[in-house]
């Protein structure tokens, strides 16, 4: 329905009406947050990833999402809007990675844990952040990660 109801306008009138309505969006969610309904699950923020995400990337607001994906501060979050930003914000991604890795793999307790973090690890690694310069090898950061996540956890366990 979204691109129907795009096509009921002119470009012009498009980037006005599509602007409304985000900013009716972000006026809506932030009432409902600053309401505090369920107060004891209350956010540190408005949640807008979900509401607005899925038009940042039909209209291609790149600008937009990547702020949401830092306020998420979420791993799997980051994964899953990877591909639609890399190509523009490749070192922005990276710098959301490793400490999300990190917290991660600090986090992890089991077996099936540690082998869904080496999972996110190696998808990370073969992404391939083309634009970022080879000095900044994703691969060595996330390896030199990974032993830092060793000897962390060593310490965690005397």
């Amino acid at each position: 329905y979204y691109n129907q109801w795009k096509a009921s306008f002119t470009v012009a009138e498009w980037r006005e009406e599509i602007g409304k309505h985000i900013e009716e969006t972000i006026h809506r969610i932030t009432k409902e947050w600053n309401s505090g309904k369920n107060k004891f699950w209350k956010t540190d923020h408005p949640n807008f990833l979900p509401s607005l995400a899925p038009i940042y990337i039909q209209e291609k607001y790149w600008d937009r999402l990547l702020p949401l994906i830092k306020q998420a501060n979420n791993l799997n979050t980051t994964l899953e809007y990877h591909s639609h930003l890399v190509k523009k914000y490749p070192d922005e991604l990276l710098a959301i990675y490793l400490p999300a890795l990190e917290k991660y793999g600090l986090k992890s307790n089991s077996r099936s844990e540690y082998a869904d973090l080496v999972n996110k690890m190696k998808k990370i690694i073969k992404y391939k952040l083309m634009s970022i310069p080879p000095q900044i090898n994703p691969k060595i950061l996330i390896l030199t990660l990974t032993k830092s996540l060793r000897s962390k956890r060593k310490l965690l366990i005397k």
